[in-house]
């Protein structure tokens, strides 16, 4: 796989898919977890819609994340596709033959009136231009922008912005942060290749893609969804805590770390006590397997 089938899968499966758990088509509720967010990205208040998705978002140092991050950005449509969207958001969102009407209700002062003897395209673009600041002025917020959030909350696929202040930062060395989606990664490949090994090695269908690909997501239903899933990553997500909390330590520190490895047990020799001492590593990787 390649960065742009990477950047790919994230703008028509990834993304569309983790904003589904904050409820976009409850554009209310959406609009208020937008707001919240850019208000925690120290965004100014009239920029919220910038937010499309309500979350920081992690990548790890693959090298062909950068590819990713980069495409997330913008939106995946040309230049003049943008500016026929916006002519006709404008023309049929702003409703213009009235916008003269409309300003003079609100107290907005009206240029139109004024024009006289002027080509009609001037006269549209200063009516444009007019009808855009009253929205603005009623509404704190840009009418594109605003417009441009309820496509990507409508139809995600390509419009779907990332911000730079909503990657997390990292270092070169990430020291398993993204333990819980590796965890599961390993427990699909294992138990893929379980199900290979089983198979005829004769079998024409092992020269087929699509073989591996039904292999992976008949995986991902045994081990990643329903109750095994959900305990198999609440599990996970746990470690987490503590694997931050070893990182973050320094070396000179000893945590008093409470978690039960496995399925439990009270052997302390099989390492599945309760509370362990673990050393903080200031950022490097740790040693001991079981937190990784």
């Amino acid at each position: 796989m390649v960065g742009s089938e990477l950047a790919a899968m994230f703008d028509c499966i990834v993304i569309p898919t983790l904003r589904k758990h904050y409820e976009p088509e409850k554009r209310h509720r959406f609009k208020r977890r937008c707001k919240e967010f850019a208000r925690r990205l120290g965004l100014p208040a009239e920029e919220w819609p910038r937010v499309t998705f309500p979350a920081p978002l992690s990548f790890d140092n693959d090298k062909r994340h950068p590819h990713v991050r980069k495409t997330m950005l913008t939106p995946r449509h040309t230049h003049p596709e943008l500016e026929e969207m916006r002519e006709d958001a404008i023309r049929n969102g702003l409703h213009l033959e009235s916008a003269s009407k409309r300003r003079r209700d609100e107290g907005c002062a009206s240029q139109a009136d004024r024009i006289r003897g002027v080509g009609s395209g001037v006269r549209q673009q200063v009516l444009i231009n007019e009808a855009l600041a009253c929205y603005k002025s009623q509404h704190k917020v840009d009418f594109w922008e605003q417009h441009k959030w309820d496509l990507a909350r409508e139809q995600p696929e390509g419009m779907v912005c990332l911000l730079p202040e909503q990657y997390m930062p990292l270092c070169e060395n990430t020291g398993d942060l993204h333990c819980p989606a590796e965890h599961m990664v390993g427990t699909v490949k294992r138990d893929v290749r379980e199900h290979l090994l089983r198979m005829d090695l004769n079998d024409p269908a092992l020269w087929k893609g699509r073989t591996y690909q039904q292999l992976i997501e008949q995986a991902v239903e045994r081990r990643g969804n329903g109750a095994a899933g959900q305990k198999h990553i609440g599990r996970s997500v746990e470690k987490w805590r503590h694997v931050a909390a070893i990182l973050a330590a320094d070396k000179s520190e000893t945590l008093q770390l409470r978690y039960t490895f496995g399925d439990g047990g009270a052997n302390p020799h099989g390492g599945k006590r309760e509370v362990h001492a673990v050393k903080g590593t200031a950022g490097e990787w740790i040693r001991d397997t079981r937190w990784t």
